[in-house]
């Protein structure tokens, strides 16, 4: 990695985990890959993917001296807190597509009826269809005040307490609006991964997933 060290900056990175199943048991395998190069800036096979599994892959970031100023994830419990314990003056970005991804989610969970799925659906996924941020604000305090109507005030406190985390990087050209990125890296992982048919041992595990991020 000292090649990967001393040539990236990693002022801006992504954070994901992939599950493996090994032996029958999951393991994850969390990579921080860097914004502005793509490289894979630190990769860490861990038992859990818990926020002490995430706190461990900011002190991995702070033994190497690589300290983002944004970090971007797809809005695990865990990762908050690593950012706030491990890396104190980076910026936790939420990434927008898994954010509508669980807005549908939640409507499922609240509501039965397809027809009051679709009409909640598209007024609040339409609150961060834009480049503007005072439009996001305004759309969310126009559907703020309907929210008991349409039984939708729980998310809408949700979405209001991670709103420092989606806002920045609406109309950002620097800031990623989405971990697009990583999830190209994961996939071009599923595809070396299914060659080898899994992973029989952590050891041999550890050994091909070295060996793929040398080739990718």
């Amino acid at each position: 990695y000292r090649w990967i060290y001393d040539n990236v900056e990693a002022n801006i990175v992504y954070i994901d985990e992939k599950w493996l199943k090994i032996r029958g048991k999951w393991r994850y395998w969390f990579v921080v890959l860097d914004s502005d190069t793509g490289l894979p800036v630190l990769a860490s096979l861990l038992g859990t993917k818990s926020q002490w599994s995430c706190r461990w892959i900011g002190v991995k970031l702070k033994q190497i001296g690589k300290i983002p100023r944004c970090v971007i994830t797809d809005g695990l419990k865990g990762y908050p807190s690593m950012v706030r314990a491990m890396l104190e003056k980076a910026r936790h970005i939420l990434c927008h597509f898994h954010h509508q991804q669980r807005l549908t989610t939640w409507l499922k969970r609240h509501f039965q009826d397809k027809d009051k799925i679709a009409a909640r659906k598209s007024k609040m996924k339409k609150v961060f269809q834009t480049q503007d941020k005072r439009t996001v604000r305004r759309r969310l305090d126009k559907l703020k005040e309907s929210s008991e109507e349409l039984g939708i005030s729980e998310w809408i406190q949700q979405t209001e307490a991670n709103l420092p985390k989606l806002l920045p990087s609406v109309g950002s050209k620097r800031i990623p609006r989405t971990t697009n990125a990583i999830e190209r890296f994961f996939r071009a992982f599923n595809r070396f991964y299914k060659v080898r048919c899994g992973f029989f041992t952590v050891t041999s595990a550890k050994r091909e997933l070295i060996f793929f991020l040398l080739m990718y």
